[in-house]
């Protein structure tokens, strides 16, 4: 995996950090584990763990299955994501 900043590939790419960051931010406002989003996915623990953290690529369709289980609208949650991202430089 390329680890440039400004590519969209990168899990330093703003707008994947951002990705990540709502995901969390949203999975603590709902009082909900790491534990209890891996128990609801089928995952182990670590694997959320790690894509919140940016040590795993968080794929698309894992985004719209986190959102689906927390009970929130993928495409609310990738508008926050827009919101929140800084643009690339």
């Amino acid at each position: 995996m390329n680890l440039e900043p400004n590519d969209p590939a990168s899990v330093w790419h703003p707008s994947y950090r951002a990705a990540i960051m709502v995901l969390g931010a949203v999975r603590r406002e709902l009082k909900v584990t790491q534990q209890d989003l891996a128990k609801l996915l089928g995952w182990p623990r670590y694997r959320c763990s790690k894509i919140e953290t940016g040590d795993r690529q968080l794929y698309f369709a894992e985004f719209v299955a986190i959102a689906e289980v927390l009970g929130v609208d993928p495409c609310e949650l990738l508008a926050q994501v827009l919101r929140w991202r800084t643009p690339a430089r």
